[in-house]
């Protein structure tokens, strides 16, 4: 099942494309169950309660089937799916946030298989995103802007439990019998968001989803 990223504009409430927006150094991330949306937040339940985080025309959501529904909505020339049609209330969701004057507002919401997070899990995923500056010897560095507008340069570790993501990689990994090197998939320029676990002074990433190739 192919996954998409899109745009959320709260005007029309619609998923309206593939789009790309500045994500700080380092951002919060959420677990949980939906249990409701609205047109200007949406609610997760989570283990130290429920958490309202804020919607609005920078927040992206990932979901299977969101560009199906988009595709077709352009070809039959009406508005694209509303917030509602991609995300349901009892999902289980991931909610990459920030805290904006006193509120979370959701950057990136993405549906996952489970809502649970393991108790045992001793790193906490951050999420990070930049220019790829340079990818070699199983390690990617990035550059970028966080929200202060202050610059940041960070190197993660890449190895094979790294999961990688992009527009065209699953077909691509198909040609080549299932495996295909980071280095054919990942290139300088290139804009990407990498979620990541700090061990001691490393940074390994899990998993790196490439926004926009660079031209």
């Amino acid at each position: 099942m192919r996954r998409s990223v899109f745009a959320l504009v709260l005007a029309s409430l619609s998923i309206v494309g593939f789009t790309t927006h500045a994500i700080a150094a380092e951002n919060k991330l959420a677990r949980g169950t939906v249990v409701s949306i609205n047109a200007g937040a949406v609610t997760v339940a989570m283990p130290d309660g429920d958490r309202r985080f804020t919607v609005d025309n920078r927040t992206t959501i990932e979901a299977v089937g969101a560009g199906t529904m988009s595709r077709r909505a352009t070809a039959d020339g009406k508005p694209g799916p509303k917030l509602g049609d991609v995300l349901k209330v009892g999902q289980a969701v991931e909610v990459t946030y920030d805290d904006v004057n006193g509120a979370a507002h959701a950057k990136r919401i993405r549906r996952v298989a489970s809502a649970s997070v393991k108790a045992a899990d001793e790193h906490p995923r951050k999420t990070s995103s930049g220019t790829v500056k340079s990818f070699a010897d199983n390690a990617l560095t990035i550059s970028g802007r966080a929200g202060s507008g202050a610059t940041f340069e960070q190197t993660f570790i890449i190895d094979s439990n790294t999961k990688l993501f992009g527009k065209g990689f699953g077909t691509a990994a198909a040609k080549s019998g299932g495996r295909l090197p980071a280095a054919g998939l990942i290139a300088n320029g290139d804009t990407v968001a990498v979620s990541y676990n700090a061990m001691g002074s490393a940074l390994r990433a899990a998993d790196v989803r490439v926004i926009t190739k660079a031209r």
